[in-house]
């Protein structure tokens, strides 16, 4: 905490005075501790979770749309059609002869039908295009390069791994942001602690004090 919060937090547990939490007792000032409330929530580790989690959803649905865009505006739909980018003939079908799925897992059909059923009616590998550009960014921010420059055959099952390596990389990126960032906000709101609230009353305006008259008899001329 700041300098001017603590000594505010000791004056509020020193003071006989309740209304001291709250208020100055000098000159009837008003502190406002709410914003250091929302910074403090800020700083939870759950909530930074949560918060990048939600970011980075935020990116691949984005970068899903985009890539819709760009293929179906200029390539004619040309990424739908890319091999690499689809799922297995029968996963679903081979995961629940396993039992590892519910037994609805008939109903979803596939996960491109899941997908496309959603409001913004995106395709799965538009969704893997996204994620792919998203995994090799956070990848080279490592200045690991040496697995891109490998033949086709050495790459497939490396792709996968940097792809995953890259998205725990942004993943991590962001988290930093976002913490860097709440604590810039934090201690911004404890320096503001005592800059929000109710302005103080105006000091009682001083009367003029009354003026005596002093008469100067005029001078008597010599006859």
């Amino acid at each position: 905490q700041s300098r001017w919060t603590k000594r505010i937090e000791q004056w509020r547990r020193r003071s006989a005075n309740p209304r001291s939490y709250y208020q100055c007792e000098n000159c009837l000032y008003r502190y406002s501790f709410r914003r250091a409330m929302y910074a403090q929530v800020l700083r939870s580790a759950l909530v930074l979770h949560v918060l990048t989690a939600l970011i980075l959803v935020a990116l691949l649905l984005s970068g899903s749309l985009l890539a819709k865009f760009v293929d179906q505006t200029w390539f004619g739909g040309a990424l739908l059609r890319l091999e690499s980018l689809q799922l297995p003939d029968g996963l679903f079908a081979s995961l629940e002869g396993k039992g590892e799925v519910a037994e609805g897992a008939d109903d979803v059909g596939s996960l491109t039908d899941l997908l496309t059923s959603l409001p913004l009616g995106l395709d799965l590998p538009y969704v893997l295009a996204s994620l792919t550009v998203i995994g090799i960014s956070g990848f080279i921010s490592l200045g690991m390069m040496g697995p891109m420059l490998w033949h086709r055959g050495q790459q497939d099952t490396l792709l996968v791994i940097m792809i995953l390596f890259g998205v725990l990389r942004t993943f991590w990126l962001i988290y930093e942001a976002i913490k860097s960032r709440s604590g810039k906000m934090l201690q911004s709101a404890e320096r503001m602690v005592v800059d929000v609230g109710a302005s103080p009353p105006s000091p009682p305006v001083d009367q003029p004090a009354a003026t005596t008259a002093v008469v100067v008899p005029a001078a008597v001329a010599p006859a």
